[in-house]
């Protein structure tokens, strides 16, 4: 009986933000693969942010990310969560990161933890008269904002951090990646697809469109495919047991392949 893990033997590419990979690569190993960290995204906190209102103006607060909670947490250091101020979570794991920085969650999107989902909610779907402040970094979609108005909430973006390109030499990433040193590469936005394609520069892009990507939706499956993407898998969502299942999956395909039942 083959007992080996489920990604025995894979090199897999991890993109997210250093601060952020470690459970992911943590998961990873623990599965058998090798995690290859090469972070293509900084996330900077910004200084001297200026609310449009006070917080307990608000009915609800929306929190986008992690980066978000733990932005909002170091701007309100020690201050306790307004009673009368309901909140709204994109996502498991900022539900988690608020949960464990004393931010009660009120609500948060159920799987895949899309922007979709949370605005498929049913509390989110007549809002006259309410006032929302979204918590989250600078650019990016608008479409929680543009929808939240569209059903007649009063909507205050603010923006307490920032995505920039890291300084990364990715010479000796894609010298081991033309050695065949990377089996799969995991990306979790349209940003960080676009971050790891700027980093590896024209030689790099070729190598990415024939790697296995595994991506968090049918969204960025559409994108990365526009980008010349050609082996694209989904996960569920994005979290990391998600996007690590979804890697097992696409090994699981493969050995059944390499050695078909009854050969």
């Amino acid at each position: 009986m083959d007992t080996a893990p489920a990604l025995a033997g894979w090199r897999v590419l991890v993109t997210r933000p250093e601060a952020q990979a470690g459970p992911l690569c943590e998961r990873l190993a623990a599965a058998g693969a090798e995690p290859v960290p090469f972070p293509v995204m900084e996330i900077r906190f910004l200084n001297g942010v200026r609310w449009p209102a006070p917080l307990d103006s608000f009915d609800y607060a929306l929190f986008v990310s992690v980066n978000a909670v733990t932005a909002f947490r170091a701007q309100a250091a020690g201050a306790g969560w307004p009673a009368g101020v309901k909140t709204l979570a994109i996502g498991r794991q900022t539900a988690a990161a608020m949960t464990a920085a004393g931010i009660p969650v009120s609500l948060a999107a159920p799987s895949p933890f899309t922007s979709e989902a949370l605005l498929a909610l049913p509390d989110l779907q007549r809002l006259a008269d309410c006032s929302i402040v979204i918590l989250r970094g600078r650019g990016g979609r608008e479409l929680i904002r543009d929808t939240l108005c569209q059903r007649g909430a009063r909507v205050e973006a603010l923006e307490l951090y920032e995505r920039r390109l890291p300084e990364a030499d990715s010479a000796a990433l894609l010298q081991r990646w033309h050695s065949g040193g990377i089996d799969a590469v995991l990306v979790t936005s349209n940003a960080i697809l676009d971050n790891l394609l700027e980093l590896l520069g024209e030689a790099g892009r070729e190598l990415l469109r024939r790697t296995p990507l595994i991506v968090p939706s049918e969204r960025t499956r559409a994108y990365a495919s526009r980008q010349g993407c050609e082996q694209v898998r989904v996960a569920d969502n994005a979290t990391d047991a998600a996007m690590v299942a979804a890697l097992a999956r696409l090994a699981a395909d493969r050995a059944s392949a390499h050695h078909p039942s009854g050969s």
